[in-house]
Parts: structure tokens; sequence; C-alpha cells
């Protein structure tokens, strides 16, 4: 969010948001790998996110900060 990512609305007319297709160069293809290369980085990492969004590949800087409790 504080990022700018667009969250996936699946019944949005026209407003797909973003799709993560790679982070830090390496493709992924679920939630899952996702969240497991984000456990192998310590808080305050920088990582970049390859984003497909509007027929477009993007890359983005993004901070991660601790996991919520919730």
């Amino acid at each position: 969010d504080e990022v700018g990512l667009r969250p996936f609305r699946a019944f949005t007319i026209g407003g797909r948001g973003d799709v993560i297709t790679a982070v830090d160069g390496e493709p992924v293809e679920s939630m899952e790998q996702i969240v497991g290369y984000f456990n192998t980085q310590k808080p305050g990492a920088e990582v970049i996110l390859s984003i497909y969004r509007d027929a477009n590949t993007i890359e983005v800087a993004v901070t991660l900060a601790e996991w919520p409790d919730t």
C-alpha cells in the first residue's frame, strides 16, 4: 500500500491491478513464493519487485517491514 501497488480486483471493469512477476530478478508464480522469499530477508532490507501493470512491466523498490502480528 505504501509504495502504490494496485490491488487485484477480479470483478472491477478495467481495473485488474498489479501482478508481481519477480522479486529481485527471480521469477515468482505464487504468493507462497513471494512470502518465502520475504522470509529469507530481514526487516529493513530493500527488494525490487517486478510488476506487470497495464500491459507494461515496471520495477518498484520496497523496504520490508516486520510481519504484522495478525
